[in-house]
């Protein structure tokens, strides 16, 4: 009788509580990294969000600007509009009354416009000569309008055109080219030179041994100790170097293009005292006996007396009376 052999029985295993724990342990930090995870992914997609919803907002502000700007130009546009339509209308208007303008209008207003023109010419740049051509003109045109109520404008714009023929032109480039000549020859002027009287050294013809004799030597010796200088009266130097020679050409040039800028701003006190000025530095420095010291000198004087300011007739009435007749026979266009 065969025996049955026994059964083996492995041991039971036994799970230490340590090894527990550390299951415990990795469950536990596998846990809170994937909560981690989880809340910065969220995070990230809140930010995101929120990204997006400043992103709208900004384009929505500027949505609304875009909009603000559309509305007040369409104001501005539909008021240019309403402008332009008032405008076209009073063009018409006035195209629909210009229209019914006989040649008795349109000459009186060529008149009226060259008689602007003139006025302006003289406030502006006192040009007598192009003014009093301007004048001339508009008399012609309003002299072909046969208009009994013309006749007060007519004797206006005649004493007028009188009043400006009787004043006396000035030459103005012949001024200015005047100067420029005086600002050539100026270094060609002489300066002022001192002059001394050489002592006579001169011996008595016969020896004398009296006392007169003796006495007119003494004189003579003493006369010799003295030596006399004589130049101009208004001469303030005596003698004048180089570099002082340049510093009055200079000056004087100076003198003589002040004077010309006053000439164009027909600045009648610097141009006569820029003048005087040079006048005075000519005496009181160069030799007055040359002749073309006088002959500058002459010439200075010539200019300094004119005077740069113009008496301009007052032509306000001359406007006035081309307006009023204007109105009157437009009816106000």
């Amino acid at each position: 009788m065969s025996e049955t052999p026994a059964k083996l029985e492995s041991p039971p295993v036994k799970v230490s509580s340590g090894s527990i724990g550390i299951w415990f342990g990795l469950l536990i930090v596998l846990l809170f990294l994937a909560g981690g995870f989880m809340h910065w992914h969220h995070q990230g997609q809140l930010a995101r969000l929120e990204g997006q919803l400043q992103s709208a907002n900004a384009n929505t502000s500027r949505l609304q600007d875009i909009l603000a700007n559309l509305k007040q130009s369409l104001v501005q546009t539909q008021s240019e509009q309403r402008a332009f339509a008032t405008a076209q209308r009073h063009f018409e208007q006035a195209l629909s009354q210009m229209t019914d303008f006989t040649q008795a209008d349109w000459l009186l207003a060529e008149s009226a416009y060259l008689g602007n023109l003139a006025v302006a010419r003289l406030e502006t740049s006192q040009d007598i000569p192009v003014a009093l051509k301007q004048l001339s003109w508009a008399q012609t045109r309003l002299n072909k309008v046969s208009d009994p109520s013309l006749l007060p404008l007519k004797e206006r714009l005649a004493k007028d055109i009188s009043k400006l023929e009787a004043l006396k032109a000035l030459d103005w480039e012949q001024i200015w080219v005047s100067l420029g000549t005086l600002s050539d020859t100026l270094e060609t002027l002489p300066f002022q030179v001192s002059l001394e009287a050489e002592p006579s050294h001169e011996l008595p013809k016969a020896q004398k041994k009296n006392w007169e004799t003796r006495l007119a030597a003494s004189w003579d010796q003493i006369k010799s100790l003295i030596r006399v200088r004589r130049q101009s009266d208004a001469a303030t130097l005596p003698l004048v170097t180089a570099s002082e020679k340049q510093h009055y050409l200079f000056s004087m040039q100076f003198l003589i293009e002040e004077a010309r800028w006053a000439v164009i701003h027909r600045n009648t006190a610097v141009y006569s005292g820029a003048l005087q000025l040079l006048n005075h530095r000519l005496e009181t420095q160069f030799d007055m006996s040359a002749a073309s010291v006088k002959t500058f000198s002459s010439e200075v004087k010539r200019l300094s007396d004119i005077d740069l300011t113009l008496t301009i007739p007052d032509l306000s009435e001359l406007v006035r009376l081309f307006d009023q007749t204007q109105s009157r026979r437009t009816g106000g266009v």
